[in-house]
């Protein structure tokens, strides 16, 4: 196969660009074959036509023309294949078994290292997990493509979602206002949650984790780096069964009838492909290589973190800023490596308790660096008037020239949305249960929306 790429090469200098960004020189088993290519490599990059006489020549500036055989062997090369139709098979063949070697190689080399002295488990593991990644990546390797074929796809894809009645490309969060500004939560994305404590921000991760895992059937991993993994479970129980958190915190005032609809959900959460990791004082390293694990063994269609600020540095620093912005920017890559949207909570400052008014946040707010900002795709507020009954005086909430009573709503503050509006809008808050939900009355399109006929054109 390496002899039939390098061949029809030779015979046809314009099938070395449809193999260009598939193979390198690495690639080749034989060393005689990856000099012949590094040489047409050379060859293309000055912009040559690449055939017998031109990687002649070049094998002979390089002193290696004999080292592969001479002239007879490149010879031999163009009489292997007949014609370059069938180039991208070769390669593809090649590539396949240089992977298989890198695996083999990588395994030896990951096996030597375990037994040096000096040899720490976590390291080892963040090395070969990033290789093994790079090496899916390769096996994924697409290059250019034209727009015709492009825009194909792309209809068929919409054709696909209109027929099914899905207005969501990426993992539906189970909020239809939320949906309306996002589409979804895309694949490498960075989602931030950011709230003013007590204001429900896990609350929200874990329903729409929930529902990412039950409606749209994506494992979910949760990193809770703020509270214990029976708290969290506490959490699903409550919302999933609709009772009080307090009373299963005492489960002594639990009736037959409640402990039964608890018993239900335990039985459909636990069916559930969601993972919880709360390991304490874990690093940034660390939550990367878990969540690169658990995606090649259980496929994470959705990450979550909470919260960004309890992320531990390797050592102490004086420069909180720098760690904030060095974890907000390792986790774009995150999501961006494993091809998921990755949810990640934060707190705010104290900006918005020391401004007048209804204290609503805005992006400034941010704690501790403004990359959190400049990394994140989309940026959600959460502002629960509740929790300032002192600014609302009839217990009344103002919103789109209608009123709500400030303890069942929470507004959600899109601040920042990538590829697509921002704005706001209300979801019911059940206290009780720790959990949101839609509000059932119909609001205001998103800015943007179509507000015409179903069937009506869009452009």
């Amino acid at each position: 196969m390496e002899k039939a790429v390098l061949g029809a090469v030779m015979i046809d200098s314009d099938s070395f660009i449809r193999i260009r960004d598939l193979l390198d020189e690495n690639c080749f088993y034989q060393p005689m074959h990856s000099t012949i290519f590094s040489a047409m490599a050379q060859i293309e990059s000055a912009h040559q036509p690449i055939d017998l006489l031109t990687v002649t020549e070049a094998l002979r500036s390089m002193g290696k023309l004999e080292e592969i055989g001479g002239e007879l062997y490149l010879a031999h090369l163009t009489e292997v294949v007949p014609s370059s139709a069938n180039m991208e098979y070769y390669a593809q063949h090649v590539l396949e078994k240089a992977i298989l070697r890198r695996i083999i190689a990588l395994s030896a080399e990951t096996a030597s290292n375990g037994y040096e002295s000096d040899a720490r488990s976590e390291e080892l593991l963040e090395n070969l997990q990033t290789q093994l990644l790079q090496l899916i990546g390769r096996r994924r390797l697409r290059g250019a493509e034209a727009l015709r074929g492009i825009m194909h796809e792309t209809l068929g894809q919409i054709d696909a979602i209109k027929k099914r009645g899905e207005y969501v490309s990426g993992i539906g969060t189970g909020f239809d206002r939320l949906d309306d500004f996002t589409t979804g939560f895309q694949d490498g994305e960075l989602i931030v949650i950011a709230a003013r404590p007590s204001m429900g921000k896990t609350a929200l991760a874990l329903n729409i984790a929930h529902d990412a895992a039950v409606i749209y059937g994506k494992p979910v991993v949760i990193f809770s780096l703020e509270m214990d993994r029976r708290q969290i479970a506490m959490r699903f129980l409550s919302s999933d069964a609709h009772i009080n958190g307090q009373k299963l915190r005492s489960s002594a005032r639990l009736r037959t009838e409640e402990f039964l609809k608890l018993s239900d959900a335990a039985a459909r959460l636990s069916e559930l492909p969601i993972f919880i990791d709360d390991s304490p004082g874990v690093g940034v390293t660390e939550i990367r290589a878990r969540a690169r694990q658990l995606s090649l063994q259980h496929h994470i269609g959705l990450v979550i973190l909470d919260y960004l600020q309890l992320v531990q540095p390797p050592k102490p620093t004086d420069n909180q800023q720098q760690w904030i912005a060095f974890v907000s920017a390792s986790m774009k890559k995150l999501a961006k490596e494993l091809r998921v949207p990755v949810v990640m909570l934060s707190q705010l400052s104290r900006g918005p308790e020391h401004r007048g008014g209804e204290h609503r946040p805005m992006l400034s707010d941010l704690r501790d660096s403004g990359a959190i900002e400049q990394d994140a795709d989309v940026v959600l507020f959460i502002y629960r008037p509740a929790l300032y009954p002192e600014l609302y005086k009839n217990k009344k909430y103002k919103f789109q020239n209608r009123e709500y009573d400030i303890e069942g709503i929470a507004e959600v503050i899109v601040a920042k949305n990538r590829n697509g509006p921002t704005g706001n809008f209300l979801l019911s808050f059940v206290k009780d249960f720790a959990q949101f939900e839609n509000l059932t009355e119909e609001l205001p399109p998103v800015p943007g929306e179509e507000t015409g006929e179903e069937d009506e054109p869009a452009f």
